[in-house]
């Protein structure tokens, strides 16, 4: 009869060690051995970590994206544009002021 594992759960050193060891490049075989545990554990924990009880402190959260003023500006001026009509919408027409003819006349007037 085979003998049945015990679940042995997580601390926050060996977590700590395990991310450590793998942005070491370590494989998750070499980092089970490591820390006695299984392969398939380690790499459950390291990459289902947030559904299988990693700490929240360790949990990163993404940092605010803040769009560059010119790019504001510029979005700003593409929704004060007239819409566009159906089919230039569905071929792909540049936005009015943005095709090549209109940057040549746009261009020569200055």
């Amino acid at each position: 009869m085979a003998a049945t594992r015990k679940y042995r759960p997580w601390t926050l050193k060996e977590y700590q060690l395990a991310v450590k060891l793998r942005r070491e490049r370590y494989s998750c075989e070499a980092i089970g051995a490591i820390l006695g545990r299984s392969a398939t554990a380690v790499h459950d924990k390291l990459y289902h970590g947030p559904h299988s009880g990693v700490p929240r402190a360790l949990m990163r959260r993404a940092q605010p994206v803040r769009p560059e003023p010119v790019a504001l500006s510029e979005q700003a001026y593409r929704n004060a544009l007239p819409p566009r009509d159906l089919t230039a919408w569905i071929m792909g027409d540049p936005l009015p002021g943005y095709s090549a003819l209109d940057r040549r006349v746009i261009g020569a007037r200055r």
